[in-house]
Order: C-alpha cells, then structure tokens, then sequence
C-alpha cells in the first residue's frame, strides 16, 4: 500500500486539489443561491433607512418564544417566528419579532438599550 501511494504522490496530490476546488465553487454556488443580492445588499438592509422612526428605550429580556405556522394551501410549508419579549424602563411590554440568527443571542434578564427602526428591532446592546 505504501509502495502504490508513494509511486502516486503525484496523482493523488492532483485529484486532491480537484477536490478541493470542486468543494469551493459548489460551496459558492449555494451561498449566491442563499443570498442572491449578494453581501452588500445584505450590509444595505442593516442600515436604518433616514426617513425610517426610530425608538431608543432601556429594556429587559422577560421572556422569548419560538413556534412554527403553516402558511400556504397548495404548498404549504412551515415557518419559524421568533419573538423576544422586552419590558422597558417605564413597564411597557415590547413582543418583538427577531431573526432566527439573532435569537440564541437573547437570554432572560439580558438588560441594554433597545433600539427599534419603525417597530423592528435594530439593535440590543447588552449593559
């Protein structure tokens, strides 16, 4: 065996490149399929738009829920909603709707300041 490796070092270093190559292009195949408008457009819709209302308040986490909804009649398909509860310094209650990505970043008894543009959460920054 080690005879027939040593007598392909050669042949066996080329295919693992091939490999390797063939791994990065189907790996960037699937990334433009999953954000087709590409990083920036992602970066762009981070941005809070100037005309947008935005709220400034010092908030806790009291609670967090996830659950998952049927949408669809021909096709339905389930979809996950992620919904992180505040309760703001002067004891309103703010149910906000997150990101799955963002959600693990949450813990109850988290307090920050919450930043909301139109409704939507912008930014928590942990104190």
């Amino acid at each position: 065996m080690l005879q027939f490796i040593s007598e392909n070092a050669s042949l066996i270093i080329i295919a693992a490149i091939v490999l390797s190559v063939m791994a990065f292009v189907i790996a960037g195949i699937k990334y433009k399929k999953d954000h087709p408008d590409g990083v920036d457009a992602e970066i762009e819709k981070m941005l809070i738009d100037p005309e947008s209302v935005t709220t400034t308040v010092r908030a806790t986490v009291i609670d967090m829920a996830c659950s998952a909804d049927m949408v669809g009649t021909k096709m339905p398909k389930a979809v996950r909603n992620f919904v992180v509860i505040f309760q703001a310094e002067n004891g309103e209650i703010l149910k906000i709707n997150v990101p799955e990505e963002m959600y693990d970043g949450f813990d109850k008894g988290q307090t920050g300041i919450l930043t909301l543009a139109d409704g939507d959460l912008y930014s928590f920054e942990i104190e």
